[in-house]
C-alpha cells in the first residue's frame, strides 16, 4: 500500500540550511527506516533539496504521519526489507510514481542492547537478517530494476560507526562491518553500469528508539567509544539541535 500527503508539510516546506534550493530537484530518493528518526531526518533533507521522496517501512501509521509532516513532495510505502519480493515491490513502487530512482538510502537497521556473552543465535540471525540481508536486498532490488536498466543511480548503505567497537552491541557491530564489505564489492562490480554504492558510517545519534534503553549504559558507550565523547542529535527534531 502506497500513500501520499494530506497533512500541512511543515517539515518539507522550510529551506534547506545546508544546501542550495532546488539541489536535487527533479531527482527520485527512497529512504528504508524513513518514518522515524534519522530516515525521517535525512527524508525531510531531502524534500527541502527539491527531490521526490519515498518512505518505506513496516508500520502505515508511523509512515503516513511522517509524510503529512514532510509534505507533497514526500510519499510512503509498507514493507518488509528483509523480504525479497517486498523489497522489489517498494522499489517497483518508485518507478510505478514518478517513472525513476535516481537514489536509495538504505537506513533501515535495528539491534538491542545484550552483552556479547549474552546474544543468542536467534538474536544473532535476527539482526544480521535485517541489517546485512535486508540491505543487499533492497541495493538488489534498486540496481536490478531501476539502476541497471537507466546506466545511473546512486546508494548509500547507513552503517552506524563499526570501526571502534559497539558496546553491548556486538551483534549489530558486526552486521554493520559486514554491510561495509558488502559495499566495497558492490561498488566494484557496479561501477560499470553507472551505479554508485557507498556506505556513511555516521556516528550515533541519541534518537528516540536509543532513549528506550536505560540512560547509564547508553550515556556510558558514548563516553568510552565515541570520538566526540557524546551522541550526536537529529537536527529537524523539535527541541534537539545537532552537536
Amino acid at each position: 500500500m502506497a500513500e501520499r500527503a494530506s497533512g500541512t508539510g511543515e517539515l518539507g516546506a522550510k529551506p534547506s540550511s545546508v544546501f542550495g534550493d532546488g539541489a536535487l530537484a527533479d531527482r527520485v530518493t527512497l529512504v528504508t527506516g524513513g518514518g522515524t528518526n534519522l530516515g525521517k531526518a535525512a527524508a525531510v533533507e531531502l524534500a527541502r533539496c527539491g527531490a521526490s521522496v519515498l518512505i518505506a517501512g513496516r508500520r502505515e501509521d508511523v509512515l503516513a504521519e511522517t509524510v503529512d509532516a514532510i509534505g507533497e513532495r514526500c510519499s510512503w510505502v509498507s514493507g518488509d526489507i528483509r523480504e525479497r519480493p517486498d523489497a522489489e515491490r517498494i522499489v517497483q513502487t518508485a518507478l510505478d510514481r514518478h517513472g525513476r530512482l535516481d537514489f536509495v538510502l538504505n537506513n533501515a537497521g535495528g539491534q538491542y542492547f545484550v552483552p556479547a556473552e549474552g546474544i543468542t543465535i536467534k538474536g544473532w540471525r535476527a539482526v544480521q537478517r535485517l541489517n546485512v540481508g535486508g540491505t543487499l536486498g533492497m541495493c538488489r532490488a534498486a540496481h536490478e530494476l531501476a539502476m541497471r536498466p537507466a546506466g545511473a543511480g546512486t546508494i548509500v548503505n547507513v552503517t552506524v560507526s563499526p570501526h571502534r567497537g559497539m558496546p553491548a552491541m556486538a551483534h549489530t557491530g558486526t552486521a554493520r562491518a559486514a554491510v561495509e564489505s558488502l559495499t566495497r564489492e558492490l561498488a566494484a562490480e557496479w561501477a560499470a553500469d553507472g551505479v554508485a554504492v557507498t556506505a556513511v558510517a555516521i556516528g550515533r545519534f541519541a534518537t528516540e528508539s536509543l532513549r528506550k534503553y536505560p540512560a547509564e549504559m547508553w550515556r556510558s558507550a558514548a563516553a568510552t567509544r565515541c570520538p566526540c565523547s557524546g551522541w550526536a542529535m537529529c537536527r529537524n527534531t523539535p527541541g534537539r539541535p545537532a552537536v
